[in-house]
């Protein structure tokens, strides 16, 4: 927070220095504009908080079905894991009105932020503790990709330097519908011997823990969770930034931002809880909630706005040009100036619908060293299986710069395309080994696809 707030108390010198330093002029016209933004975020790294109502493992009926545990509403594990900061784009649109010196905006703007960070859980309650001992082997958790859909209506100040650039400062508030791709993982000992559980705990790895059958049925199992978590937050936004005026209608700039909202809340139930549903045996489902530091990001972007004109607003026999030159060429009716020109894209994107095929190289269970002494000699091949995903939805935000020649235009393009697919079906198209486990050993068998993200160049060649 210091470096913060040293930052907006250099923003904030520079713009009273600025005030008081150039002689007053008019600024833009007054009236409406509307602008667009493509830039880069940058998140800090936070701390991701969880607990959920498992019972101790002692009580899952699933894995001990004579087990006789009662509820008493205070069962659950407790932890946390530090996630490493993220980055990510920036995209978005405005539609404003300047009055003077202010302008008031209203704003969307699209955020990603990438973080794939995974880092070992750190135990925070003593029920945890115990499983840590007795049972489990693995585990860790973090953050994927953190989206979200920001709203804000923004006030700003602009400052006269009487020239072409125009430092202006602003403040905003809103609201964010953040996704958060969540994954937790307790991986068990693979070896029955390491297992104590249903022995009395504590007592490292022996024979006698091998010869109970509860903590053999134990030993190897998983609880996951692999999630996109969703959540409602509301916040505030510090700006500053300089536009420089190309022409009367358009102009381009650097825009600074600080976002910072509240704490993020999601939950579901577990993908699997010890290798089965999510439940114990009995009819209250296990679910989990995660709760993070405030969802905070900085964000730098190339700005453009155009001013309409407010004459051609309120007469119906003008007409106007809305090329980046704001000049008409009197020698090509119809056709915008040779030379250079920029452009700046935001919309919409869709995806049809995917076959997702994949495969491993993974032996038959009975060849597994981890659970019987094995005996195979056989080859590893490969296993193939396939997912069906449905269609999905984004956002396409880009930039170009070009050259226009005559009715010919050379272009290059860069834009990043999201589409969020959320797809989960039953895996299909199984080799014969992999069928065979699911008669005899598989209980859940499914996939798909949550997000995909890419950052697209291209060259470009246009007919006007």
């Amino acid at each position: 927070m210091k470096r913060i707030e040293a930052f907006w108390k250099v923003i904030l010198s520079l713009c009273v220095m600025t005030f008081l330093t150039f002689p007053a002029q008019a600024l833009a016209k007054d009236g409406w504009y509307m602008g667009m933004d493509l830039g880069f975020t940058m998140a800090p790294e936070m701390d991701v908080a969880g607990r959920d109502n498992d019972v101790a493992t002692t009580c899952d009926r699933i894995i001990d079905m004579d087990a006789s545990c009662t509820r008493t509403g205070n069962e659950g594990d407790s932890w946390m894991n530090p996630v490493d900061g993220g980055t990510g784009i920036l995209a978005g649109f405005s539609l404003g009105y300047r009055l003077g010196a202010f302008r008031g905006e209203g704003e969307y703007f699209y955020r990603t932020a990438t973080h794939d960070s995974r880092s070992l859980t750190q135990v925070t309650d003593e029920n945890l503790r115990r499983k840590f001992i007795d049972e489990l082997e693995n585990v860790d958790g973090g953050v994927d990709d953190v989206l979200s859909h920001n709203f804000f209506a923004n006030l700003y100040y602009d400052f006269n330097m009487n020239s072409r650039f125009t430092p202006y400062i602003g403040v905003g508030v809103g609201v964010a519908q953040v996704s958060m791709d969540y994954f937790k993982r307790w991986q068990r000992s693979p070896d029955p011997r390491c297992i104590s559980t249903f022995t009395g705990g504590g007592t490292g790895c022996n024979a006698m823990n091998a010869a109970d059958p509860r903590n053999e049925k134990l030993a190897g199992t998983t609880t996951i969770a692999d999630r996109k978590l969703t959540d409602t937050l509301f916040g505030y936004q510090l700006l500053a930034g300089m536009d420089y005026q190309i022409s009367d209608p358009v102009s381009i700039g650097l825009k600074f931002r600080w976002a910072d909202f509240g704490e993020f809340e999601g939950g579901a139930e577990w993908d699997q809880l010890r290798s089965h549903d999510s439940h114990n045996g009995d009819d209250v489902r296990v679910r989990y909630k995660v709760m993070t530091d405030d969802i905070q990001f900085w964000g730098v972007s190339l700005n453009m706005k155009y001013a309409f004109d407010q004459n051609v607003l309120s007469s119906s026999q003008a007409r106007v040009s809305t090329g980046l030159s704001g000049v008409a060429d009197s020698s090509r009716t119809g056709s915008a100036k040779d030379g250079w020109y920029m452009g700046m894209d935001l919309g919409f994107a869709k995806a049809p619908d995917l076959k997702v095929d994949g495969g491993d190289n993974d032996v038959p269970t009975t060849c597994d060293g981890f659970f019987v002494t094995p005996t195979c000699n056989q080859d590893r091949a490969l296993t193939s299986f396939w997912n069906e995903v449905d269609g999905g939805t984004g956002i396409l935000a880009g930039a170009t710069l070009g050259y226009h020649l005559g009715d010919f235009r050379v272009e290059g393009e860069y834009f990043y395309r999201t589409t969020t697919h959320d797809g989960r079906s039953d895996t299909q198209g199984l080799d014969e080994d992999t069928e065979r486990k699911r008669g005899q050993e598989l209980e859940i068998l499914d996939g798909g696809v949550d997000d995909v993200l890419s950052h697209n160049f291209f060259a470009n060649l246009y007919y006007d």
